[in-house]
């Protein structure tokens, strides 16, 4: 009798492997891991979710999710709902983010070598999804692990540095990017970058900034890489499921077509074209492709991106100029006022904020992100550095790209309640309050913060901040 529990396990875990279900406690069909350390390397980690048709038996895609900021699980969360739909595994790195491209492969290839060795992994089917600096990483993936990739879905950002269109191979892209992103031009001229070096692609735009695509996009981009696949044939086509396909597609032009959006129509009916020639007739959305760019409509759409492109280069380079001489010898008293004024920083906001659908305000958006995003960057690395006065210099400027974000305030009163200036940081707090900060674990949970806990006027902002 004291046998059968021991029985019962041997006879579960044959169910398990005789079916060819994983028995790894960490990987569950159906289930979604936030955090798996590698076995044989557990400094690195990665989001796993493994779809409910996960068996051994057979082989799956699997999709490597790169977010800049290591936050793995967003993407992951992202493409859950297709990755079921479709059988795919996704693994987002908990590690890999934007900086030195040492740690990168270092944690890119622990992840692939513990992901092969615990998993059943269509090798021919290694796909990449990233976002910004994770994006140029995806498209790299392939040259990091030795390996072909199948594709990539590049959000906000597309190849990196030195790397020619060439070199993505077979891998087919994906790519996404939001109308206020500052890297959207760099999108623009992807899409003409791939064409020329035969690049099988799509690209889609979206109302939002520099960011992962929304979820319903981001499906679509898995589905795609099915189509793709049968196109291929990585995978034998499923006819059923391209009729589908094909029908939602078209009705998602025909829907943009009635609602006179005609350029964006017209891109879509291209799309359909490129992307289902080959398995379904196409010849409708040929015909629709011929008519709307023909209209009026089209031909003022290609003028104003032609002149927006311009207008949005020449303000891009003053910003550019006026931004390299400032961060050469930032911390002169009075001189972020004055690289504002130069700047033109509060016309840009006003148009960010007045004109927000209009080209003007479009353009000030894509700008203010990116000289936000630029002058952040630089005054982190500038306080890492000790050069306290020009990391303070370069966080007021980003205040003056987005004067009513709260974020600004807060990082500059931290900043100066490391370097002791008590009366400042809690000005500052107060002004960060005041446009939004809610959140007290900030300061009641930052070390950082420690020093002033008893201090009244402390106290009082934080009773301020519960109400």
């Amino acid at each position: 009798m004291k046998k059968r529990p021991l029985a019962g396990t041997v006879l579960w875990l044959w169910a398990l492997t005789g079916w060819g279900i994983s028995a790894d406690p960490e990987m569950i069909p159906g289930s979604l891991n936030k955090k798996v350390a590698c076995l044989n390397d557990s400094q690195f980690s990665y989001a796993l979710y493994l779809p409910s048709s996960y068996a051994t038996a057979k082989r799956f895609p699997l999709v490597i999710c790169l977010d800049p900021g290591g936050n793995g699980l967003t993407p992951v969360e992202l493409l859950r709902g297709a990755a079921e739909e479709l059988g795919y595994i996704l693994a987002g790195s908990l590690d890999v983010r934007n900086g030195p491209p040492e740690p990168t492969v270092q944690a890119l290839r622990a992840m692939w070598r513990d992901l092969t060795s615990r998993l059943a992994i269509d090798a021919q089917r290694l796909y990449a999804a990233g976002f910004s600096g994770g994006a140029r990483t995806a498209c790299a993936l392939g040259a990091i692990l030795a390996r072909p990739m199948a594709g990539v879905i590049a959000c906000g950002a597309g190849l990196p540095t030195g790397m020619k269109a060439e070199w993505l191979g077979r891998a087919v892209v994906f790519a996404t990017v939001g109308l206020y992103d500052f890297n959207y031009q760099e999108m623009t001229k992807l899409e003409s970058l791939l064409q020329t070096s035969a690049i099988v692609h799509h690209i889609e735009k979206f109302t939002g900034p520099h960011a992962w695509a929304p979820q319903p996009l981001m499906e679509r981009a898995m589905r795609w890489l099915e189509l793709q696949a049968m196109k291929t044939n990585l995978i034998p086509r499923d006819n059923a499921w391209l009729e589908d396909r094909f029908a939602q597609e078209l009705l998602r032009c025909q829907d943009l077509e009635k609602n006179l959006k005609i350029p964006e129509a017209c891109l879509a009916y291209r799309f359909l074209v490129s992307d289902f020639s080959g398995l379904h007739d196409v010849q409708e959305g040929e015909k629709k492709v011929r008519e709307l760019e023909k209209t009026d409509v089209w031909r003022q759409y290609i003028s104003a991106e032609k002149e927006s492109s311009e207008e949005e280069n020449e303000i891009r380079n003053r910003l550019t100029n006026a931004y390299r001489e400032f961060n050469m010898s930032a911390g002169n008293p009075g001189q972020v006022s004055r690289l504002a004024t130069a700047m033109k920083l509060p016309h840009l906001v006003a148009a960010a904020k007045k004109k927000k659908e209009t080209a003007d305000g479009i353009i000030a958006q894509r700008l203010l992100s990116e000289l936000r995003y630029i002058a952040f960057s630089d005054s982190l690395d500038a306080w890492q550095k000790n050069d306290h006065p020009r990391a303070i210099a370069l966080m007021e400027l980003v205040g003056r790209t987005d004067p009513d974000n709260w974020r600004s305030d807060f990082n500059l009163a931290t900043f100066h309640v490391q370097i002791g200036d008590h009366k400042k940081a809690l000005k500052l707090l107060d002004s960060a309050i005041k446009k939004g900060l809610a959140d007290p674990s900030l300061i009641t949970q930052d070390n950082d913060w420690s020093a002033l806990a008893r201090n009244p006027e402390l106290i009082n902002l934080l009773k301020k901040m519960k109400k």
